[in-house]
């Protein structure tokens, strides 16, 4: 191939740090906290998001039997709020869970890693990609909560008054 003969070039090879591989080490105790941090949240978000969904149905529920007791009428006006946390639940546990997941099990490989190289870098090109899904579930948050809850929505109108399509009424006395 017009090398000359006995020729040879170095060959280098990436290889994990004993480091991370002692569980007495601060970068392995960093990696450990690291990955279940990430991966804690998407384990109990649904727990809680269904403890609260039955906290906000019980309360629903009480405020219709003080409402029929006494002579004030019920809002006709259904209420949204269950819609929005099981929209944001989803759309975390989607997104920031499966970031999570995929840093656990990168982390768990990394022990191996001279025998996961080529999967591990594959992981590191997914993570990058969940990088933009968490980023858009964080964005998105603002736009699903202002579609779908009327607090939210009056909320931004009473900061934002210049947002308002409505006009207000001015009183003349004369």
């Amino acid at each position: 191939c017009g090398y000359p003969s006995n020729f040879s070039v170095p060959s280098y090879q990436l290889s994990l740090s004993e480091d991370n591989k002692n569980p007495e080490t601060p970068a392995f105790i960093y990696n450990v906290a690291g990955s279940l941090t990430q991966l804690l949240p998407a384990i109990f978000l649904p727990i809680l998001t269904f403890l609260l969904v039955i906290e906000i149905r019980n309360a629903q529920k009480a405020r219709k039997r003080l409402m029929s007791n006494g002579t004030q009428k019920e809002n006709a006006k259904s209420d949204n709020t269950t819609t929005v946390i099981m929209l944001m639940t989803v759309s975390s546990m989607l997104s920031e869970g499966s970031y999570g997941i995929l840093n656990f099990v990168s982390f768990c490989l990394m022990q191996n890693y001279d025998e996961y190289a080529e999967i591990l870098s594959f992981f590191y090109f997914l993570q990058g990609l969940l990088d933009i899904f968490v980023t858009l579930n964080t964005v998105s948050h603002c736009f699903i909560s202002l579609a779908v809850s009327t607090q939210y929505q009056n909320a931004v109108t009473a900061t934002f008054p210049f947002l308002s399509n409505s006009k207000k009424h001015t009183n003349t006395v004369s």
